[in-house]
């Protein structure tokens, strides 16, 4: 198992106000990849009674992100639970779209690598 972390992030913009909002997010996020045989057998024991002959294997990636962010108070009139699933949903759609992207690109450079190819070339979108 291989895992992908990131220590943050950092927004751009408007100087005061960008710097503002920085000061008050923390993020964190791991993105778990690792191998199983197709058909969910377990990548620990190589098993999988359903399709025991098959050798086809498949990556899997467990993402998760953690986002601490203080509310300002210019902004205490907007219910704290609004703030969470506005928030909740912005960053769902990007892993949404981060992640099924790391994998694509993954898998490519895996075949390229696999083929013989020591380029090792970064994959475009």
């Amino acid at each position: 198992m291989e895992t992908v972390g990131s220590g943050g992030v950092q927004l751009e913009g408007p100087a005061k106000l960008v710097d503002d909002i920085n000061a008050k997010i923390k993020t964190q996020m791991t993105n778990e990849v690792r191998w199983r045989y197709a058909g969910g057998a377990s990548e620990t024991s190589g098993i999988n009674s359903e399709t025991s002959d098959s050798n086809d294997k498949e990556i899997v990636s467990t993402t998760s992100l953690m986002v601490d962010i203080e509310i300002p108070s210019w902004c205490s009139f907007i219910p704290t639970e609004r703030v969470e699933t506005v928030g909740s949903g912005v960053l769902q759609t990007v892993l949404n779209t981060m992640v099924p992207r790391f994998l694509k690109h993954l898998n490519q450079d895996y075949a390229a690598w696999a083929s013989g190819d020591s380029s090792r070339k970064p994959v475009e979108n």
